[in-house]
């Protein structure tokens, strides 16, 4: 007599197929093998630093409830609320700038500074910056020697020339060779001589004083002027 039971079927479903994205992020991070915090949530962009954080503590930035305030001529005043000094800052031309996180009895020292006086500030780190860049980017250096013949020694004017007519400050390094003919104290001096002319000709301003002694180590640093600019103006 044939069984009145029929095997069960199990049917295939996608559903069992493909577990579901939280049970899957549940069970990894109840094994352990996932980090939460490193978890990105759709929709979030990166996290990016913000250039105001890098600045000092300003107004409502700064948490403390009490603080030390610097007077105009450096005094460190009593402390104070947080509070009591912003009714009496005025935030359109003026903020209050932490300067010191602990003062002496802890509390932050601070300044009401004017936004002209940083912004003036600002703008001469800047300028400073730029002309230590371009005063880097613009120094050359030449090495003599003082047995060079006519022709190396025209050579190495040129370029002095060249590179002064450009408005580059030329730093020149002058020294006997070790090896070969050693220059005359005459003829060493006659190489600085011409030096000098060739960099006058050019409108050039010797900026430092001339160091070292002849026919020893000697440097010369001339500063010249852009023809381009000044034929320009």
């Amino acid at each position: 007599m044939a069984s009145a039971f029929r095997p069960l079927r199990v049917l295939s479903s996608p559903l069992l197929k493909t577990p579901s994205p939280f049970f899957s992020l549940q069970r990894a991070y109840t094994r352990g093998t996932i980090d939460p915090r490193k978890i990105a949530v759709s929709g979030q962009t990166p996290h990016k630093s913000n250039p105001k954080n890098e600045r000092p503590p300003q107004n409502n930035d700064i948490t403390a409830t009490h603080i030390h305030l610097v007077d105009s001529v450096g005094n460190l005043l009593p402390p104070q609320t947080r509070w009591d000094v912003m009714r009496s800052v005025d935030t359109k031309t003026h903020v209050l700038m932490q300067v010191s996180a602990e003062g002496p009895d802890g509390y932050p020292v601070c300044k009401i500074r004017s936004k002209n006086e940083i912004r003036e500030k600002q703008w001469a780190m800047t300028k400073a910056a730029k002309a230590v860049k371009r005063h880097t980017k613009s120094l050359k250096q030449l090495e003599l020697n003082y047995a060079l013949d006519l022709n190396d020694l025209g050579h190495k004017l040129n370029r002095l020339e060249t590179f002064l007519n450009q408005g580059r400050r030329v730093e020149i390094l002058l020294a006997s060779k070790k090896k070969g003919r050693t220059a005359s104290v005459e003829e060493a001096s006659l190489v600085v001589k011409k030096i000098k002319e060739r960099a006058e000709g050019t409108g050039a301003t010797e900026v430092e004083p001339m160091t070292g002694e002849i026919p020893g180590l000697v440097k010369l640093v001339f500063q010249g002027v852009d023809q381009i600019k000044s034929s320009a103006s």
